[in-house]
């Protein structure tokens, strides 16, 4: 355990010193949001179930591109090589760069989250709460083939596009169509939030152990 912690330590520390991913994901949060805000309508806006849709369109790209950045930031150093070098099981490092992701891409939606209800208002109305809860679980699976993919491209030609293109297909059909569902069910109220949640567990932990046990055989 204290060796997983010092890997989240060291993935949070680097980034935290230049801030260059995250100062961008955030601005690109923003402006995502601002176009969006400015493309649609009053009416349209109105309409509480585009939320969802608004959310995840924005946290998917600016997420995927935070953590290219926390790969490629690896290999450019030469700090990846070196870890892969010493005497830890892989599944550790896997799960060390995942877990200082996952802090990273929270941070991340909780920025959206604010900056979406300043824009559009809160179309959650008291279930902001929970809405917010579910798009934090999102982040556990998204963080977790996001590090996978992200790793896997870094060492190609192309490696800034290719992580987030090759992420973006396993996480449209699991874990961000298992929370629209929750969180369309949500705002409409509906029963079906509890199924759709337990469903973006599953593929949270798939995504989890998946990734663990693909890092073990890359070695």
């Amino acid at each position: 355990m204290s060796l997983l912690v010092a890997l989240v330590r060291k993935e949070l520390r680097v980034e935290l010193r230049s801030l260059q991913g995250t100062v961008a994901a955030a601005m690109l949060v923003l402006a995502l949001l601002l176009l969006l805000r400015f493309t649609l309508t009053n009416d349209e806006i109105a309409q509480a179930r585009l939320a969802p849709a608004i959310l995840w369109s924005v946290l998917l790209f600016a997420g995927l591109g935070l953590l290219t950045h926390t790969a490629l930031r690896e290999g450019d150093r030469g700090t990846g090589e070196m870890l892969r070098l010493a005497p830890l099981p892989r599944a550790t490092l896997f799960l060390g760069a995942w877990a200082g992701n996952l802090v990273l891409l929270s941070g991340l939606t909780l920025l959206a989250f604010g900056f979406y209800i300043l824009l559009f208002g809160n179309s959650f109305g008291a279930d902001w709460l929970p809405a917010l809860a579910i798009l934090l679980l999102s982040a556990v699976g998204v963080s977790a083939a996001g590090t996978l993919t992200t790793q896997a491209a870094a060492p190609l030609p192309g490696a800034w596009m290719l992580g987030t293109l090759l992420a973006i297909p396993l996480l449209l059909f699991t874990v961000v169509e298992a929370s629209l569902r929750a969180l369309q069910a949500l705002l409409l109220d509906d029963a079906g939030v509890a199924t759709a949640v337990a469903l973006l567990l599953l593929y949270d932990l798939a995504f989890l152990a998946g990734g663990a046990w693909l890092s073990e055989l890359a070695d």
